[in-house]
């Protein structure tokens, strides 16, 4: 360009351009979902959380098992105990007891139930084997095992009890300051 020249204009093309990506053409092979989801109407509304769990048969099975055994799992912690399980002030006493050489062994285990205001202090065990109706209509007196055994803050604690004689049935009393409650236990 020389000085006083105005720039020359750019020639208008005479043809015009040449677009290799057809999006008409490309829609032609999709599927029927990608077109019903590209269309005017836009996508389809949305499926809710339970349909899109069962959308398919498959889909459906493994979300109705895990509904039944998430139902077994409740139900068998409800009611399931093994009898042995007692409750004392917040805490959680399971009990077994093991013969061994003409004595028996109790095994108390304690866990807390209600955290935040568990009892801690002296419980008294006391043990004494169930009389049969027999021995009791000829006046038999059972003996009487006494122990005193100290919860503590622990989450989790373990007593074991060595009781001085053995019975097909024995009869656990646990006193807490004013709380009792009692058990049976079979010793094994």
């Amino acid at each position: 360009m020389q000085d006083g020249e105005s720039p020359k204009a750019k020639p208008e093309p005479t043809q015009e351009p040449v677009f290799y990506y057809s999006r008409e053409r490309r829609l032609e092979r999709a599927s029927p979902a990608l077109r019903a989801f590209v269309s005017e109407s836009g996508p389809p509304p949305r499926r809710g959380f339970f349909r899109t769990l069962t959308a398919n048969k498959s889909q459906a099975m493994v979300f109705i098992s895990i509904i039944i055994i998430a139902a077994v799992m409740a139900l068998t912690s409800i009611f399931y105990s093994s009898g042995n399980d007692v409750l004392l002030e917040g805490n959680v006493l399971a009990v077994s007891a093991l013969r061994y050489q003409g004595s028996t062994i109790l095994l108390i285990k304690k866990e807390l139930k209600d955290a935040r205001n568990p009892y801690t202090g002296a419980v008294d065990v006391g043990v004494s084997p169930v009389l049969s109706g027999e021995a009791l209509a000829a006046g038999a007196e059972a003996p009487v095992f006494a122990q005193r055994i100290f919860f503590t803050l622990e989450n989790s604690e373990e007593y074991r009890i060595s009781v001085p004689f053995e019975g097909e049935e024995l009869l656990l009393l646990f006193q807490a300051e004013e709380k009792r409650t009692s058990l049976r236990v079979k010793p094994e």
